[in-house]
C-alpha cells in the first residue's frame, strides 16, 4: 500500500488473534473504538474460524466453564453428525457472518473509518496441493465444515451478498508453486505477503465505499 501511495506515511496494525471468529473480531473492534483507537481503515480477514465455532462459544470456554462451575454439565458445542445439520449449520454460520459484517461497518461509518471485508484463502479451495507446495499434515476434523462450506461461501459472496466492501480473497494461492502456508492452515510469510498484495490490488481496482465524516 505504500509503494501505491505517495505524500502518505502507511502504517499497519495487526489485531488478529488465535481462535477468534467473526463476533469476537467485531467485539475488539468496538473495544478499540471505545479506548480512541480510531484508524483511516479497518480491514477484517475471515472463513476459516467461523465454520470452527458454530455455535459462537469461544475457544476455552469448555474448560473455564469447568474450572468455574465443575458440578454443571456444559452441553457446548455438538458437531453436526448428519448432512441436513451440516448444511443448516453453514447456513447459520454464513449468515451469522453477514450479521457481524453490517454490525462492524455500522460501527466503523460512525467513526468515519472505510472496511475491507476479506473471504480469506484456506487450503480446502482454490489451492494446489502437491508435495511442493503444501508438504503438510492435512488440518484436523475441527475444519471439517469449512471445507464443506466454501463453494456456499464462494456463492454468496460472488451474488453481492456480503456488500460492496467485501472481497473474496480464497483464490489468492490459486496460482502457487511453492508452500503458502506454515502449517495446515496458518500461512507461511510468503502466504502473508501474497494475501496482503491481493488485498491492496482487489482494493485498489474496487475502493471501498467513502463513509460520512465521523460522529465525535
Amino acid at each position: 500500500m505504500a509503494e501505491r501511495t505517495t505524500n502518505r506515511t502507511v502504517r499497519c496494525y495487526n489485531f488478529g488473534t488465535g481462535y477468534y471468529f467473526s463476533t469476537q473480531e467485531r467485539i475488539l473492534f468496538e473495544d478499540l473504538l471505545l479506548t480512541g483507537i480510531v484508524p483511516e481503515l479497518a480491514v477484517f480477514i475471515d472463513g476459516l474460524n467461523d465454520f470452527r465455532s458454530v455455535e459462537g462459544f469461544p475457544e476455552f470456554t469448555a474448560s473455564l466453564h469447568e474450572r468455574m462451575a465443575p458440578d454443571i454439565p456444559f452441553t457446548g458445542y455438538q458437531p453436526p453428525r448428519t448432512d441436513a445439520e451440516r448444511k443448516h449449520a453453514i447456513e447459520w454460520v454464513l449468515q451469522r457472518y453477514q450479521r457481524n459484517l453490517r454490525l462492524s461497518a455500522g460501527a466503523a461509518r460512525q467513526f468515519g473509518i472505510r472496511t475491507v471485508f476479506v473471504g480469506q484463502p484456506v487450503p480446502f479451495m482454490n489451492y494446489p496441493v502437491t508435495p511442493q507446495t503444501y508438504p503438510l499434515t492435512q488440518p484436523n476434523d475441527d475444519h471439517k465444515l469449512c471445507a464443506l462450506a466454501y463453494p456456499r461461501f464462494a456463492q454468496l459472496a460472488a451474488s453481492g451478498a456480503f456488500g460492496p466492501d467485501f472481497i473474496w480473497a480464497a483464490d489468492a494461492f490459486v496460482d502457487a508453486s511453492r508452500p503458502m502456508y506454515a502449517d495446515g492452515i496458518h500461512y507461511s510469510s510468503r502466504g502473508a505477503r501474497r494475501l496482503a498484495q491481493v488485498i491492496v490490488e482487489r482494493v485498489s481496482r474496487r475502493p471501498p465505499t467513502s463513509p460520512p465524516a465521523a460522529t465525535k
